[in-house]
């Protein structure tokens, strides 16, 4: 009942989370035009950069701690806390002095700091976030997620009313609602009744030691993912980046579906290592199988609605950024495969390579926009994400045939292209302007048509159905069932 109570409380902490950052998005888009969203995706992304300096994993590192040795959490999140406030002191002072290298006037530095101080805030909520899943408690990160997204839905409430559109009051709103969470849970810890200890200085190397891998992993990745703004930034301005960060709005939150998917396979596909070889390939044949399937079909609708879907959320003057979504758009497959393919090679105990393949795209993502962006801009940060998805693809396919299976890419390749057709066809048919029809009938359309050319096998329909007559707990609580015995 507790592995089932915390997935449910995790999935509804990824809902508040995308669904405020997208309510945000959306107003600062609309009250403050493209040069505001601009500089505010500019700032929030650069300081991002700087994240894993500010503990270098150790948020990452408390979890299986905590979740070995209860009785360690004081002493932990104490030096935690003291390790981190030292080093992002320091990473403050290397942001400012960073962006006036760039040639951030004084007026600009001012945001900069600001979205500084909410990172550093960030940094120092995940570390209580790490205590809390360490005791299972993911309830409470859960109720700090949902302060910290309340108090921020009800000032982006107050700026509309008293119609601000400065990126000043956005950040300090930021920064407001980030410190009510921090709070917030200062007093969930308090409520546990575990105390403090006193900080013990002798740890801190050791600590340091021992998180550094969770950081270096943190740092590839904001490179591998983030990249192509800070380079934007630098080569086209601020106001192209705008134009990109209403694109990739509705790029991001579609990743959840395959994260949530993989998280539940990973346990899975542990259990089955060593020991249950077919087991083992029948479930990286099924998840690739329908994580494409999905994807791709996605991808389709995107790319042929968002001619219609970027100017509703945003404004017309956001029709700029329809050839930037369509691109993203083709991403979307690869990247949910890949996520398949990456947790493959996890749960062989193959995290090296994983690692490696992040890595190689974080380094090709650099390369590839330096190259693209001064000539392409926005439009070419789309279509970077697409090639640097592409080249993880190829390296995480061949390592994962090699130590499983190969993946059957043409059965599915060939019937998910062809069923897709039928996303087009219900789009001309329904016409551009009634895009929510679209959006409403073309998955049944789709799934039809998958259906006869037999992609959707009549035993997967059965087991489905079967999921979905059971309550919503026993079938979380079943998913995650494999993890307990690992």
């Amino acid at each position: 009942m507790r592995v089932a109570k915390n997935t449910l409380f995790q999935i509804i902490s990824s809902i508040l989370t995308v669904a405020a950052a997208f309510v945000l998005t959306a107003v600062i888009a609309r009250t403050g035009g493209v040069d505001v969203l601009g500089r505010y995706s500019a700032v929030v992304v650069f300081t991002a950069q700087f994240a894993f300096a500010c503990d270098l994993g150790l948020n990452l590192l408390l979890v299986p701690h905590i979740a070995r040795y209860h009785s360690q959490a004081p002493q932990l999140l104490s030096n935690a806390l003291a390790l981190s406030l030292a080093l992002s002191l320091v990473t403050f002072g290397v942001i400012l002095a960073s962006s006036e290298l760039l040639g951030y006037s004084p007026q600009g530095l001012y945001p900069m700091a600001l979205a500084s101080l909410w990172m550093i805030l960030g940094v120092l909520l995940t570390l209580f976030s790490g205590v809390f899943y360490g005791l299972e408690r993911m309830e409470y990160n859960t109720l700090a997620v949902l302060v910290e997204k309340v108090v921020l839905l009800a000032g982006v409430g107050v700026i509309v009313a008293a119609r601000l559109t400065g990126l000043d009051a956005f950040l300090w709103l930021l920064i407001l609602s980030r410190a009510a969470a921090l709070a917030f849970s200062a007093g969930l810890y308090h409520h546990l009744r575990l105390g403090w200890a006193a900080i013990d200085p002798g740890s801190f190397k050791p600590l340091l030691v021992q998180a550094l891998p969770f950081g270096l992993n943190i740092l590839l990745s904001n490179l591998y993912l983030q990249s192509d703004v800070v380079l934007l930034t630098f080569f086209r301005g601020e106001t192209e980046v705008g134009y990109y960060k209403a694109a990739n709005t509705f790029f991001f939150p579609l990743i959840i579906i395959a994260t949530a998917f993989n998280n539940s396979l990973l346990p899975i596909l542990a259990r089955a290592h060593g020991t249950q070889r077919e087991r083992q390939v029948y479930s990286l044949q099924k998840s690739f199988h329908y994580l494409f399937a999905l994807g791709f079909p996605m991808a389709v609708g995107l790319y042929a609605i968002a001619p219609f879907l970027l100017p509703a959320v945003f404004g017309r003057e956001y029709a700029a950024s329809v050839p930037a979504l369509q691109l993203l758009s083709w991403a979307l497959p690869l990247r949910f495969v890949n996520q398949t393919l990456a947790m493959m090679l996890t749960s062989i105990n193959q995290q090296g390579r994983r690692t490696r393949a992040v890595a190689v795209g974080a380094a090709f993502n650099l390369l590839a926009n330096a190259m693209v962006l001064p000539k392409w801009g926005f439009v070419g940060a789309g279509l970077t994400t697409v090639l640097t998805e592409t080249v993880v693809f190829a390296l995480l396919y061949v390592w994962v045939s090699q130590e499983v299976a190969r993946p059957a890419l043409w059965p599915t390749a060939w019937r998910v292209a062809l069923s897709s057709t039928t996303i087009l066809a219900v789009g001309w048919a329904l016409g551009g302007q009634r895009w929510l029809a679209t959006v409403a009938l073309a998955p049944l359309a789709y799934g039809l048509a998958l259906y006869a050319l037999g992609g959707l096998p009549r035993a997967d329909l059965a087991m489905l159905a079967a999921i979905v007559r059971r309550p919503p707990l026993q079938v979380v609580k079943e998913a995650h069932a494999d993890h307990d015995a690992v």
